[in-house]
């Protein structure tokens, strides 16, 4: 029989058998229609868990398998049932329908399948009041790590009641210092987890639809110009008194003519440009940022703050947040190459003081952020 495919996410890293569930972001389309493209994680999942294996199931109408699931969402349990099945046209790419879907969900809701025996639960982990209870379920792998994400959301729900709190500062930091600072988290530029393993990373609103993963210098041994200082030299420009460098970097070349490519080894990332002495000015070795994404989220809560100014001070709103684990390092550079991952630089110097840059920061975009890390828990914190 043909493989039915890979889905319409086959880049998403593949279900692991150890995971107690599988986690799905719903789409205006997929509640509109009750229906899911089962990806080769979804596939997987059905398959070691003795629900259903698409790779015996022939495409048609008639080969249609119905069996009842649980949908769990607010206040509300009802009974429904989920239909897997192949199309007759094309390749009869997988897919279910979930049948009154839209009762118990909306566009951007993360509903969180598991199996309990042969039983199926949906449960929307976005609205559901007894979600953050589900942490014992979650594969954290010590216990201090779970009772550290306990104490976390319990600080978070705590100043979710609180509403608007005044920030400690004027920074483009100032939203992550005030989380750190109610947490008991020192400032730090560690390369391990803020958080009895759990790293906490924070982020506004309208921050511009990309995450922040961490702050990454380059292989100065393995790139052409050799520091900071002589990087600013070359690409930098003049305001006031200081020399500058804020830019992003992605794979199409920018204003300044720099862009992103890997080498074809695929042993680097390289930061080109259009200059003639330096068509590659900066390498990172593909290793070391997978390893660096590796260490510093092995587990990771992104917490999301609205914000507003009121006498001139920043106040912060913490309204949810998303606990990711295990990044999916191999898509590192595929995703750099494919323009989903940048690179911001916020570099400069002020004379005679030595050059600095806060970064470079690597980034992903929020389209693909759930490629790199998968998602495990979803929490909304309500205001007083």
């Amino acid at each position: 029989m043909n493989d039915p495919g890979n889905g319409s996410d086959g880049s998403v890293a593949p279900y692991r058998k150890t995971d107690p569930s599988v986690v799905i972001t719903l789409t205006k389309t997929m509640i509109d229609k009750m229906t899911i493209d089962a990806s080769a994680r979804l596939r997987a999942f059905f398959s070691e868990n003795g629900i259903h294996d698409y790779f015996e199931q022939p495409q048609g109408p008639e080969f249609k398998r119905v069996v009842p699931i649980q949908l769990v969402s607010d206040d509300l349990i009802m009974q429904s049932e989920i239909a897997f099945y192949r199309p007759r046209s094309g390749k009869g790419d997988p897919r279910m329908r979930i049948s009154s879907l839209h009762k118990v969900s909306e566009p951007g809701d993360k509903l969180e399948v598991s199996v309990n025996g042969a039983a199926l639960t949906a449960t929307n982990i976005s609205r559901h009041p007894s979600s953050h209870a589900l942490v014992d379920d979650y594969p954290i792998v010590s216990e201090e790590s779970r009772s550290g994400l306990q104490q976390l959301l319990s600080v978070l729900e705590t100043a979710a009641t609180k509403g608007y709190i005044r920030c400690n500062s004027s920074s483009s930091n100032a939203v992550g210092n005030l989380l750190e600072s109610l947490v008991g988290i020192r400032t730090n530029s560690s390369r391990q987890p803020d958080y009895f393993g759990i790293e906490l990373k924070t982020r506004r609103a309208t921050s511009g639809g990309r995450h922040t993963i961490l702050a990454k210098a380059a292989s100065w041994s393995d790139s052409p110009i050799k520091s900071t200082a002589a990087f600013l030299d070359v690409y930098g420009y003049y305001r006031a008194s200081k020399l500058e460098l804020n830019c992003e970097v992605r794979a199409t070349p920018n204003s300044l003519g720099l862009w992103l490519t890997v080498s074809e080894d695929g042993s680097f990332l390289e930061e080109c440009s259009n200059h003639p002495i330096y068509p590659v000015a900066l390498r990172w070795k593909i290793r070391d940022i997978e390893e660096a994404i590796a260490s510093k989220h092995e587990f990771t809560l992104w917490v999301t703050a609205e914000t507003r100014v009121r006498n001139g001070v920043e106040e912060a709103r913490f309204t949810e947040a998303i606990l990711t684990r295990r990044p999916n390092t191999h898509l590192v550079a595929s995703l750099f190459t494919e323009g989903h991952m940048s690179i911001d630089h916020l570099a400069s110097q002020e004379f005679p003081a030595p050059a600095k840059e806060r970064g470079p920061l690597l980034k992903i975009d929020d389209s693909h952020f759930e490629n790199l890390f998968p998602i495990v828990g979803s929490y909304r914190f309500a205001a007083a």
